[in-house]
């Protein structure tokens, strides 16, 4: 039902003096869930201050590779919207979910930037989508 992970990985460039950032890892897939109604359906993402990534519904994984948490930074763009970048010293989440019989779907963009020069090191798109069934 769910494909597999698809990722890619850029390195980043340790600089001197100033403490490298390193690898990071945007974790792509598509995330689902499907409930009878009167549970919610819910599916949802989170890149965790820890480095990983967990997930309902959908594929996780390992996000940072290398450095610190606060050494970057993440945006959530959904369906075209541009997000807002947040840093990872705390974790960050995007959830989708639906307490009343319908579906609801989003594609979301996802980007990893390096905090210290704004340089974007990894972007991927993942998709969500959740059924609350009438029953």
């Amino acid at each position: 039902m769910l494909p597999g992970i698809n990722s890619r990985r850029i390195g980043g460039a340790a600089g001197g003096g100033g403490g490298g950032a390193g690898l990071v890892n945007v974790i792509n897939g598509a995330y689902s869930d499907y409930e009878t109604y009167p549970t919610a359906a819910t599916c949802g993402i989170t890149y965790s201050n820890s480095g990983n990534v967990t997930a309902v519904g959908g594929p996780a994984g390992t996000w940072r590779l290398s450095g610190a948490s606060s050494d970057y930074d993440i945006r959530f763009d959904i369906n075209g919207a541009t997000g807002t970048w947040q840093n990872l010293a705390t974790s960050k989440s995007y959830t989708l979910s639906r307490s009343l019989p319908g579906d609801v779907s989003s594609t979301v963009g996802i980007y990893i930037r390096r905090a210290s020069d704004l340089a974007l090191l990894d972007s991927g798109t993942s998709t969500f989508n959740v059924v609350c069934d009438p029953g």
